[in-house]
C-alpha cells in the first residue's frame, strides 16, 4: 500500500511539472479512423458471444481522399437454438440485441485531465448510441483489469456528418449497464479505454430504435478543453 501511495505521489510531481500542466493545450487527438492499424486498436463485440444472432463489424471507408471507420451491421433480438438447456437459453435471452466496439487491452493510458470535453466527428443512422469511458480509480490497482465505467448517450445524426460533443461531467458511473448514484468523480488522468455501444431498445428519447440494421461512420475523437 505504501509503495503505491509513493508511486502514484511521485506520478503526480512529474505530472504538474509537464508543459501540458503549466501550458495545457485546447485538443487533442485521441483517435483517428484513417488505416487498418487504426482499426487494430479497436475490438467489436455482440449478443453473439452469449448465443445472440446480432452482427456487426469494423471496416474502412474510403471515400475520395477520406478515409473513415464504419461500425455497422445488423441489431437481432433472435436467440440461437442448439446449447444449454432452457436456463442457458433464458439467460442469453436477457442479453441478445445489443454490440458495441471498444478499444482493445493494453492501448495505455490517456490524460485527459487537461480537458472538460470529448469530441466526436460522426456520420450516423439516427439511432441512440452510448459512448464509454474506463477509467482507473483510487481504489483500483492499475493494471488489474479492474475499471470504472463511464457512459453518456449520444444520438447520431441521420445521414450528415456531425462534431458531437459530450462534456466529460455528462458521463455518469455505470455497473453492467445501470447508471449508479455514488456522487463519485472521474479520474480524467486515468483513462485506459473508449468505446460506443447501442442496443435494440434505443435510447432516452426520439430516435432509430428497434431490431434492424445500423450504421455509425467515425472520423476522428478528440479531447476539448471549453
Amino acid at each position: 500500500m505504501l509503495r503505491r501511495f509513493v508511486a502514484r505521489s511521485i506520478e503526480l510531481t512529474k505530472k504538474a511539472l509537464s508543459p501540458d500542466m503549466i501550458y495545457p493545450p485546447s485538443e487533442r487527438e485521441l483517435f483517428r479512423f484513417a488505416s487498418e492499424s487504426d482499426l487494430r486498436r479497436w475490438v467489436v463485440y455482440s449478443d453473439s458471444q452469449y448465443g445472440g444472432q446480432t452482427e456487426a463489424s469494423l471496416s474502412l471507408n474510403v471515400d475520395g481522399r477520406n478515409t473513415t471507420g464504419v461500425f455497422a451491421g445488423h441489431l437481432s433480438t433472435e436467440i440461437s437454438e442448439g446449447k444449454g438447456g432452457s436456463l442457458a437459453r433464458a439467460t442469453r435471452l436477457k442479453r441478445s440485441g445489443f454490440t458495441g466496439v471498444r478499444t482493445a487491452d493494453g492501448e495505455g493510458v490517456m490524460d485527459l485531465e487537461p480537458f472538460n470535453t470529448i469530441a466526436m466527428r460522426i456520420h450516423g443512422d439516427g439511432r441512440w448510441y452510448i459512448c464509454s469511458l474506463r477509467t482507473d480509480s483510487w481504489v483500483n490497482t492499475p493494471g488489474t483489469g479492474q475499471y470504472n465505467t463511464w457512459q453518456a448517450y449520444i444520438i447520431a445524426p441521420k445521414d450528415r456528418w456531425a462534431v458531437v460533443k459530450v462534456p466529460l461531467d455528462r458521463y455518469m458511473l455505470t455497473w453492467r449497464g445501470k447508471f449508479l448514484k455514488t456522487g463519485m468523480e472521474m479520474n480524467p488522468a486515468r483513462v485506459v479505454g473508449m468505446g460506443w455501444s447501442l442496443a435494440a431498445n434505443g435510447g432516452p428519447g426520439e430516435g432509430v430504435s428497434g431490431p434492424g440494421p445500423f450504421r455509425l461512420e467515425l472520423d476522428w475523437v478528440q479531447g476539448l478543453r471549453e
